[in-house]
């Protein structure tokens, strides 16, 4: 984190496994770097169990830290349409689904946090933009 910190002040995270957003803002907050921002990564895939792992646990990280504004946002999936292979007609409405659900459940929790998901560009549809 300390030679990041050189070269920019935002790191994206792209899971919650492992512990790895609770050993980043462990390094940030030890090395003082007050300027760096961190986009919490959400692993989605075609494993429920996963997904259901890593919301959770991104549901406990947002608990356990009283500061939100290290936080510049939330990206729930990565490539998850690309990755979904010939059903993405299905993976796209349970992403969404899980975006309007995951908004629904922040402002409920009072979380001001940006909310994304993260693909290829030919995976977009309008559907997706507007979520």
């Amino acid at each position: 984190m300390a030679v990041l910190s050189q070269l920019t002040n935002q790191v994206r995270l792209y899971g919650t496994d492992c512990n790895q957003t609770e050993m980043v803002l462990h390094a940030i907050d030890r090395l003082k770097l007050d300027d760096m921002k961190v986009w919490l990564g959400v692993w989605i895939d075609n494993n429920q169990t996963t997904g259901d792992r890593q919301m959770k646990q991104m549901y406990n990280i947002l608990e356990d830290v009283s500061d939100h504004s290290i936080f510049k946002g939330v990206i729930i999936g990565n490539e998850a349409l690309y990755r979904a292979g010939e059903d993405k007609t299905q993976s796209e409405q349970e992403l969404i689904t899980l975006l309007t659900e995951t908004r629904q459940e922040f402002a409920t929790r009072g979380y001001d946090l940006k909310i994304a998901t993260s693909d290829l560009g030919d995976n977009w549809t309008a559907s997706l933009a507007a979520v």
